[in-house]
């Protein structure tokens, strides 16, 4: 179309009109053929305008042959040009039956769909002598003498790079030409009937998981022995005595099973007999699927999620409603327990990816869950899974590749593997459990974000949030107790996880902690750190620590006694979720035992290690100093206002909502939901902001209907009002920096 668009458009006459002449038809590309005249032919080019196709032979002498694009269309609708695997353009007029084959047949795959056209020029170039005899007032048997006739004339006009069907003998082709006229026509008719029925697979998943372990056992007693005969017998003696101790009826394998498993591992089999099964499962991977574990406890998989929901802050647990004002996503670790599917612990929270929600979802999967009974009494039922598990999967985030992971897990004998870089199938049940709750929970409900905007569509999830947080932990709950739980899933052999965890409980008791890591506070979300105990005590971060405990062990320290000035270097431990006070190992003892040494500053009580580092950093710039528990105190109180003015909670001074990710930072920074799932989502925020009295202040406001619908009206500000202190604002400071701003 250049020479139009080229055309002087001073002059009407000059403009040629645009016909379909003008453009090539869209299944037509350089070097796709055509079956014309009993002849193939290859599209060649066409040139710019109203200029024909050409196409050039491909058997016999040279010939081109030149056809306007309306003839070329006028020629497929008539049938006497034939293109292998395309729709025939007469099929734009056939009935909804007609359609609904082609539907069906561009569904399917590209090689499907190529044997299936050609074998349909087998049945054309039948049916187009048929009706060549007919007209002629002759008879063109359907016999296999003709069948060897049509097969020897479309074999010869193939092209060289196109093979014809294996299996085409004579028989076949009568009765490709008989289903296709049952059919009238279908592209369906000649279609492998694998490609049209789905496949049940009849063998349990239990029973191949097991032939793949006993192939992995075996590859290190018998190695160079190993045959399918030997693992059918041991897999069959292993079914035996399932069916014994579990009541059930699985049938025997078969040589044809377990043969073709063994060849699917015969890559596997021979690297791990040179090189040992740890560089086989480098090389291979699962060879194709991993094997589940054989009892629950085993082994967990753990990561995080952004859920795509946004929530309101809500009411406290004492029903005072704080703000119905949107908040921005908040995150889900949660860890499941392979063998069962179970979800065995989650730690929803603002935090985001670190360490603190990680080792908080390890704690609440290996505590007993008395607490939903308490909390949430409408729900039937209760979440059964608890203990320790034997090891932990998770990928190589920052939190998972530190060392402060591996000694919060060794505190209480959990071990832990590594994911691969960049093999999400690593982990492919907790990845798929992620998917499994946001088509089946969080899309139904009320400030759902989609995945991506086509998802969301025209839904405005900020306008549209009305689930409360706590409300969401509970309806969390539900979710997982009464539906997710007791759904039967393939995977399981049509199991549920619940039914699966029971009978996981008959065979092994879990672990639980021991008294001795119940009595050390926050055993698991705490890191561990060097110190030097003085005389004046210890110094962490701007931060002093002092008891007459800590002195008592500098007393009976070894060589580092009171009559030395050098220091006593000891072991620490902090909890995540609060710096006020850190737990010291006593040194020299039979039975690990622990001191609590509490913090100088009491504004530091109660702080989480996060909410320190963002007081501290507002100190500094302030010109501040970080150790004056004045300072402290009153930077962290002017963050805490600050913060709540962020989620609309209405203050002594009228504020603007920030941003999304402004809410988020700021619930962050008031503890919302920090304390786990047991506890209310607003704990932690009602005693800071009952210390700092500022509910008080909020009851006294409220007696004024006047200044409630004036901060009420701030509250609900148009989205053009609402400034986003984020625009232009690095990832890296978005935490610390939202709060940091000027004091007005």
């Amino acid at each position: 179309m250049t020479d139009v668009m080229e055309a002087d458009l001073s002059s009407e006459d000059s403009i040629e009109p645009v016909t379909i002449d003008h453009i090539v038809p869209d299944d037509l590309e350089v070097g796709a053929f055509i079956i014309y005249e009993g002849r193939p032919f290859s599209f060649l080019h066409k040139d710019e305008g109203c200029a024909p196709l050409i196409f050039k032979s491909e058997t016999g002498p040279p010939r081109l042959i030149e056809l306007l694009p309306t003839e070329y269309i006028h020629k497929i609708a008539l049938g006497e040009i034939k293109r292998p695997g395309r729709k025939n353009i007469a099929g734009l007029n056939a009935e909804p039956e007609s359609y609904r084959h082609d539907e069906k047949f561009e569904a399917l795959p590209k090689k499907a769909r190529e044997v299936a056209g050609l074998k349909d020029l087998y049945v054309e170039e039948f049916a187009r002598r048929i009706r060549d005899a007919e007209e002629r007032g002759e008879r063109f048997a359907r016999n296999e003498t003709n069948a060897l006739i049509v097969r020897e004339i479309v074999d010869a006009a193939l092209p060289k790079d196109v093979h014809p069907p294996a299996m085409r003998s004579a028989r076949s082709i009568l009765r490709w030409l008989q289903r296709s006229e049952l059919k009238k026509g279908s592209p369906m008719a000649n279609v492998h009937g694998n490609y049209q029925r789905p496949y049940n697979r009849k063998i349990s998943q239990r029973v191949l998981d097991l032939i793949a372990t006993i192939i992995r056992e075996q590859a290190d007693t018998l190695p160079h022995a190993l045959r399918p005969g030997i693992i059918r017998g041991q897999v069959n003696t292993k079914i035996k005595e399932i069916n014994l101790e579990e009541s059930l009826q699985i049938p025997p394998v078969r040589t044809t099973t377990v043969t073709s498993e063994f060849n699917r591992y015969d890559g596997w089999i021979r690297l791990a007999a040179t090189k040992g099964k740890h560089a086989a499962d480098l090389e291979f991977g699962a060879v194709g699927k991993l094997v589940r574990p054989t009892r629950i406890n085993q082994h967990w998989e753990l990561d995080h999620h952004s859920i795509d929901l946004i929530p309101i802050l809500g009411s406290t647990e004492l029903g005072q409603m704080l703000s119905k004002s949107a908040l921005g996503r908040l995150d889900i670790t949660l860890a499941i327990d392979v063998y069962s599917g179970y979800p065995v612990g989650f730690y929803p929270s603002f935090e985001g990816t670190g360490l603190l929600p990680s080792l908080m979802c390890i704690a609440h999967g290996v505590q007993e869950k008395t607490y939903v009974a308490q909390r949430f009494p409408h729900i039937s039922g209760s979440l059964l899974a608890h203990g320790k598990p034997t090891k932990v999967r998770f990928d190589r985030a920052r939190e998972y590749v530190g060392r402060q992971m591996a000694r919060s897990l060794r505190r209480v004998g959990i071990g832990f593997e590594l994911a691969r870089p960049r093999f999400p199938d690593d982990k492919p049940y907790i990845e798929r459990f992620f998917g499994t709750l946001e088509n089946d929970f969080v899309s139904w409900l009320k400030g759902r974000t989609g995945s991506s905007p086509r998802d969301r569509g025209a839904a405005n999830p900020a306008k549209e949030a009305a689930i409360e947080l706590d409300d969401f932990v509970a309806l969390l709950h539900e979710y997982f107790i009464t539906v997710y739980a007791r759904r039967p899933q393939r995977g399981l052999d049509w199991e549920t996880p619940e039914q699966r965890w029971l009978r996981g409980l008959r065979n092994y008791k879990p672990r639980l902690l021991t008294p001795d890591e119940q009595a050390r506070v926050d055993v698991l979300a705490s890191i561990e750190v060097k110190v030097n105990a003085g005389r004046e005590g210890i110094q962490w971060r701007n931060k002093h620590y002092q008891s007459p405990e800590l002195q008592s062990i500098r007393r009976t320290s070894g060589n580092f006694g009171v009559r030395k000035n050098s220091m006593t270097p000891l072991i620490g431990r902090i909890s995540l979720r609060d710096v006020g006070v850190i737990f010291v190992s006593v040194p020299n003892t039979d039975t690990p035992s622990e001191i609590a040494v509490p913090c100088t500053a009491a504004a530091a009580h109660g702080r989480t290690v996060w909410q320190d580092e963002v007081v501290q950093a507002l100190l500094r710039q302030k010109k501040k100093n970080p150790q004056s528990k004045i300072d402290y105190e009153d930077g962290f109180s002017a963050l805490f206002r600050r913060s709540i003015g962020c989620m609309g909670i209405k203050t002594d001074k009228a504020s603007k909502l920030g941003s999304s990710r402004g809410a988020v930072t700021a619930a962050r920074f008031t503890g919302v939901m920090v304390d786990g799932v047991c506890k209310h989502a607003l704990t932690r925020l009602v005693r800071d902001g009952t210390a700092l009295d500022l509910f008080g202040q909020l009851a006294a406001q409220d007696k004024s209907q006047a200044v409630c619908e004036e901060n009420i009206n701030a509250i609900n500000t148009d989205d053009e009002d609402i400034v986003d202190i984020y625009d232009d604002m690095p990832a890296d400071e978005i935490d610390m920096s939202d709060l940091l701003g000027e004091e007005d």
